[in-house]
């Protein structure tokens, strides 16, 4: 059995293995691993998906590979720098997607400069194909293939977009606007409520079964190993 690290500092489950230990796991395990988990090349382990105080299926598919003990590491965070991190994170999120972005939009353009080059070349695009004759073929499938590029140049362009949209979207996580979106943080408000409510409820059920337990094991004379 081996233990598990809780992160402190991201409140997530880490999942340490040696390349033979997850060589080893069958496909069903690494099925289970993969829904719960995801690999960070940075900590070169496994990460849960979820942070408290929703690790409870982290910690099941855990339990079934062997990590039954908790370890924890690192030091909790202030909310205020739970904050300032993912706005951090954030940020270079949104730099590398604009990289992304940059990147695309100039392979998409190398790729349609061919063809948009032969614009105004009308005898280009309407020189019929001679069956058999050498040029007029290789004519053909040279034109064919500056079509194709240009088909290209368009996925290259929606990929801009799509890395665009992410780091809009990175931006906005950086810049802390949904800290001032005030029906954000009433849904925020609500949910911290209803999980006060739960744990002060499943706390309340504990200290009724724990009194009792308790009482009837130091009657017994028995240690709590004995006694479970």
């Amino acid at each position: 059995m081996k233990p598990y690290i809780f992160n402190l500092e991201t409140t997530k489950i880490e999942l340490h293995f040696e390349k033979s230990e997850y060589a080893a796991l069958t496909a069903d395990q690494k099925a289970d691993l993969k829904s719960a988990f995801l690999w960070s090349r940075t900590g070169s382990c496994w990460v849960s998906r979820a942070k408290e105080p929703n690790l409870w299926w982290a910690k099941q598919v855990a339990a079934k590979l062997g990590f039954t003990e908790e370890q924890r590491e690192g030091e909790r965070l202030s909310f205020s720098e739970q904050v300032e991190r993912q706005a951090e994170r954030a940020e270079r999120r949104a730099e590398r997607y604009e990289q992304y972005a940059e990147s695309a939009e100039r392979r998409g353009a190398a790729l349609q400069q061919p063809l948009n080059r032969m614009h105004g070349d009308i005898a280009f695009f309407t020189q019929p194909i001679i069956a058999g004759h050498a040029g007029s073929q290789a004519f053909a499938r040279r034109r064919e293939k500056m079509f194709a590029q240009y088909e290209k140049g368009f996925e290259e362009y929606r990929k801009s977009e799509y890395f665009q949209d992410r780091a809009k979207t990175a931006r906005a996580t950086a810049d802390g606007a949904k800290y001032r979106d005030i029906a954000y943080l009433d849904r925020r408000i609500k949910e911290c409520k209803k999980e006060i409510r739960a744990r002060k409820k499943t706390s309340s059920t504990m200290r009724k079964f724990w009194r009792p337990w308790r009482t009837a094991r130091r009657k017994s004379g028995l240690t709590v190993r004995q006694f479970l």
